[in-house]
């Protein structure tokens, strides 16, 4: 594990192209984007790649079973209207780090919070996200 960690920066192995969405994304749209890009997380942004929070599938999980699950019929516009993005996100604890930033910072954010994705974010704007995939596939690479 070493070549991975010893003093490298996190954009050398963020990923800079990130789906995003906003508050007021539809959920199904949301949930539609984890399934078709195989991905868990999007940050959710606003004014030019501001980041005011971030929406992982785990969120939506939970948000479906919680607010949906029991509804005996609900259709796709129910649960859009039940289930809004900027309710469930994670908004108070985003970390973030910056592209110049260590990976061993990284890595320290992820075991101490348990955490699984880290929006980058220069000048306040969202230039990348660093996940813990990305911390395995450098390792194994």
């Amino acid at each position: 594990m070493t070549s991975a960690t010893q003093t490298q920066q996190i954009r050398s192995i963020m990923t800079e192209y990130v789906l995003t969405v906003t508050a007021d994304t539809p959920f199904t749209e949301a949930c539609r984007m984890f399934n078709n890009f195989s991905i868990h997380h999007l940050p959710v942004v606003e004014n030019n790649n501001e980041i005011i929070g971030l929406f992982s599938f785990t969120d939506a999980m939970r948000a479906f079973n919680d607010k949906v699950y029991n509804q005996t019929t609900i259709n796709e516009k129910g649960i859009n209207n039940v289930v809004k993005i900027d309710e469930i996100m994670t908004a108070h604890k985003v970390y973030t780090l910056g592209p110049d930033d260590d990976i061993k910072h990284a890595i320290t954010l992820f075991k101490e919070y348990n955490i699984h994705s880290i929006p980058i974010a220069q000048e306040g704007k969202l230039v990348g996200i660093l996940t813990t995939n990305d911390i395995i596939n450098k390792v194994c690479d």
